[in-house]
């Protein structure tokens, strides 16, 4: 039972979040998308930004660390 209101739960937030999303996309946006790669590599588009904003507090440095999602292992 408690699984059947936690599905339809989350089926009326998604309703809801899909009804609150813009149906046209802001220009800069636009722009962004058409200058993005074909295919995004993980080690030159993604680590980088997660090396610069999001290890120093999800990272192996237990002094820095602020929560508990670690990005640094698996």
């Amino acid at each position: 039972m408690q699984m059947r209101v936690a599905h339809f739960v989350i089926s009326i937030a998604a309703i809801i979040l899909l009804a609150a999303c813009r149906t046209e996309i802001p220009e800069n946006i636009k722009t962004e998308m058409a200058n993005a790669p074909e295919v995004i590599d993980f080690n030159f588009h993604v680590k980088p930004i997660l090396a610069d904003r999001c290890f120093a507090c999800h990272g192996p440095d237990v002094n820095k660390r602020k929560a508990d999602l670690r990005l640094d292992i698996e």
